[in-house]
Order: structure tokens, then C-alpha cells, then sequence
């Protein structure tokens, strides 16, 4: 269920794989998921607990800390929220 709607999005956005950006990203993602599954995922020690992370967590992690630390990415910063009216929240 989570593949096809991940899917879904990539279609519907029309993700662009001819960007080697968005190429490295999936397939990280991809392999990282099918890969930490076979082998049961991550565990370690936090103070007396044992947390372990499948590999749905771990592909989700390396997809957003790619997503953020390459190179490429269309976010615009340093524009203020109230110019294109997104975050008003009308008049009190």
C-alpha cells in the first residue's frame, strides 16, 4: 500500500528521473528499504532500550536528508510568508 502510493505521487508530480538528483534519491531510497528489510533493519542501545528501525524508516530518513543536503532543489528562501497570502490568516 505504501509503494503504490508512493507511486502515485511520483506520477502525479511527474517527477523528473532524467535529473540525476532525483535518480540518486529514489534509488537510495529503493535500495536502502528493500535492503535493511532483508536483514531485519537497525538496532541499537538508547540509555536502557533497544530501538530498532526497519528499513521503512531508515529509506524514509535517507530520502529526506538527501532530499535536504543535495544540491539542486527548487526551495525558495529568504521571501516573506505574507506575499503570496499563504499564511494569512485573515483579521482579528
Amino acid at each position: 500500500m505504501i509503494s503504490a502510493v508512493g507511486v502515485r505521487n511520483v506520477v502525479e508530480n511527474q517527477v523528473d528521473f532524467t535529473r540525476s538528483r532525483n535518480l540518486l534519491i529514489a534509488a537510495v531510497i529503493l535500495v536502502s528499504g528493500l535492503g535493511f528489510n532483508g536483514t531485519g533493519g537497525l538496532t541499537f542501545a538508547v540509555a536502557n532500550a533497544h530501538v530498532t528501525l526497519t528499513g521503512l524508516a531508515i529509506a524514509a530518513i535517507a530520502g529526506v536528508a538527501l532530499n535536504a543536503i543535495l544540491p539542486g532543489n527548487d526551495f525558495a528562501f529568504g521571501k516573506t510568508a505574507s506575499a503570496d497570502g499563504s499564511a494569512d490568516l485573515g483579521r482579528y
